[in-house]
C-alpha cells in the first residue's frame, strides 16, 4: 500500500516563562533549564512527542469503539497496533512513522539580558502544612515574558488510506495542549493562544477547509 509524506510546522510561545529541567549544574541553582551546546534554550522533541501522544491517545480512545490504544496500560507481552502507536511507535524497538524535531528558540539574541531568570521556592510538607527543613530552592526559567517563539517540525510517511484521519487526530490533539514543562502550579509553562500547526501533504499545504471536510467525513 502506498504512503504519503506529511510535514507539520509547529510553533508556540509562552505567556511568561517555562521550565523543562536539564539537571543541577555547578551553580547554586537547584534546577537548571535544558539548553543546547551553545547555551540556548529549546524544547526537547521528546517533551513535545510525549505530550502530543498523550492527547492523541485520549482523543482516539474517545472516538473509537474497538481497537482502542492501550499503550499506557499494556503489559510487557502485549503490543498495540492502533493508529496512534503506528504514528508514535510502540514499546521496545517498534519505531513510529513520525519523526519529531526539537523546538528551537527564535530571536533569542534580542533578549539576551533577560533570556534566563531564577525563581525561588519553598518546599511544603503536605501532611503538616508547614515548610520543610532546608526547603528553600531556586529554579531557572526562560521565555522572556512570552517574547520568544519556539519552532520545530514533525515529518514522516503514513498510509494513504488513513492519513486524513491521522492528521485530524494530531491537529485536534495539539489544540488541547495548553501547558508544557514543570512548575505549572506556580504559574509558568502556560502556552499563548495562536499556536502554529501548518500541515503539508506531499508538500502541498492543507487548508482549514480541508480539515473541516475531513472532520465531517470521519465525524470528528
Amino acid at each position: 500500500m502506498s504512503k504519503v509524506k506529511i510535514r507539520i510546522e509547529i510553533g508556540l510561545a509562552f505567556y511568561n516563562e517555562y521550565f523543562i529541567g536539564g539537571g543541577k549544574g555547578l551553580s547554586n541553582i537547584d534546577n537548571h533549564i535544558i539548553k543546547d551546546s551553545a547555551g540556548r534554550p529549546y524544547i526537547p522533541a521528546s517533551t513535545v512527542k510525549g505530550r502530543l501522544r498523550h492527547e492523541t491517545s485520549r482523543l482516539y480512545n474517545s472516538l473509537e469503539k474497538d481497537n482502542k490504544c492501550i499503550f499506557f496500560q499494556q503489559k510487557e507481552d502485549e503490543t498495540c497496533n492502533c493508529l496512534v502507536c503506528k504514528m508514535f511507535g510502540n514499546k521496545g524497538v517498534a519505531k513510529g512513522e513520525l519523526n519529531f524535531s526539537n523546538l528551537a528558540a527564535e530571536d533569542y539574541n534580542k533578549h539576551l539580558k533577560s533570556l534566563y531568570s531564577v525563581r525561588a521556592g519553598v518546599q511544603i510538607n503536605r501532611y503538616l502544612g508547614t515548610t520543610k527543613d532546608d526547603a528553600l530552592f531556586f529554579t531557572e526559567t526562560s521565555g522572556c515574558g512570552g517574547n520568544i517563539n519556539f519552532r520545530g517540525k514533525i515529518e514522516g510517511y503514513v498510509q494513504e488510506d488513513t492519513y486524513k484521519y491521522q492528521i485530524l487526530l494530531l491537529y485536534l490533539a495539539f489544540a488541547f495542549i495548553d501547558t508544557l514543562g514543570g512548575n505549572q502550579s506556580r504559574g509558568i509553562g502556560w502556552i499563548k493562544d495562536g499556536k502554529q500547526f501548518d500541515i503539508y501533504v506531499n508538500e502541498e499545504k492543507v487548508e482549514v477547509n480541508n480539515l473541516i471536510e475531513w472532520g465531517e467525513k470521519f465525524e470528528v
